[in-house]
């Protein structure tokens, strides 16, 4: 009995033969395909294969589409005409307004100045361009704008307040503490409390005047106002006719010891029309009509007693 063979007997042999060169593959790159890789490799040329040719073929389709006139113009009109559709849709309308800490004057002011942009679109309202000129406004010192829901432009502002009514010819100006003209104002009584200036150029003394006005409070309500004469030196308008004359320099010291003698003479409750304090050294005062008679009938009884 011949021995058996194993099962994988032919495969063993199979494997024995030689393979033919022709079916065995190189694995090696042949030159072109050597200095392709290479090439490929270097940054100028990935770069330019990646960015550079599709940029450059971008542009170059941009630049014969946009040198027809006509599409140009075409494509213009469809941008106008879809930004135009968006902005007029009602979820980007701003239709109303709102003004928070304003007085009723600049309030007014403020209705009038943003009512003519309103109503507009959220895409469209340059919210900085309009807060930069409220705040170039003299009576406002700073204002916040948001559109809140509801297509509702609100509009905060802080108020510069007016320290002065300065009466110019027949205006009647309001002004800051820095002499700022703020606002025209229609009458006297809108402003009772305000300190009333008048003459050319009272403006440009506010803060002496302020200054004045504060040193005569113990004259509570008697004082009505201060006129600048000749640009140099102020005088104050009392309840009564009467006026006090203050120097050119130093008017301060002036009418610190015109309120002494107010307060130990009882001089401006006496029959006078005019304290002159314009030389310190020499004041002067000016009787009415009334009281001057009186001095003058009683100057002839008196020589008539001491001479008799």
């Amino acid at each position: 009995m011949q021995p058996l063979e194993p099962i994988n007997t032919w495969q063993s042999q199979a494997a024995r033969k030689p393979i033919p060169k022709a079916t065995i593959a190189d694995p090696s790159p042949t030159r072109m395909q050597y200095k392709a890789q290479r090439l490929w490799l270097t940054p100028l040329i990935r770069g330019l294969v990646r960015k550079g040719i599709p940029a450059f073929a971008v542009a170059f389709f941009a630049l014969a589409y946009f040198s027809d006139q006509e599409k140009v113009q075409s494509l213009n009109a469809a941008v106008t005409t879809a930004r135009e559709t968006v902005e007029a849709r009602p979820e980007y309308s701003i239709t109303a307004l709102q003004i928070d800490g304003a007085s009723p004057a600049l309030f007014a002011e403020l209705d009038e100045e943003l009512s003519a942009d309103l109503p507009a679109s959220t895409l469209s309202f340059d919210l900085d361009s309009v807060r930069s000129e409220l705040e170039a406004m003299p009576a406002v010192e700073r204002a916040v704008l948001r559109v809140v829901p509801g297509g509702v432009l609100s509009v905060t502002v802080q108020e510069v307040p007016p320290a002065l009514m300065w009466r110019s010819g027949s205006e009647l100006i309001l002004l800051g503490k820095n002499g700022t003209a703020l606002r025209n104002a229609t009458a006297r009584r809108d402003y009772p409390n305000l300190p009333l200036v008048a003459g050319d150029k009272a403006d440009k003394y506010t803060a002496e005047a302020l200054a004045l006005f504060a040193e005569a409070r113990p004259l509570h309500g008697a004082l009505r106002g201060m006129v600048r004469v000749g640009e140099r030196r102020w005088d104050l308008v009392l309840a009564g006719d009467q006026k006090i004359a203050l120097p050119e320099h130093d008017p301060i010291s002036a009418l610190r010891q015109i309120l002494v003698l107010a307060q130990t003479k009882d001089l401006l409750r006496r029959d006078v029309t005019l304290v002159d304090y314009r030389a310190p050294r020499r004041p002067t005062v000016r009787l009415s009509t009334g009281a001057l008679e009186i001095v003058r009938t009683q100057q002839p009884a008196s020589k008539t007693r001491t001479n008799p």
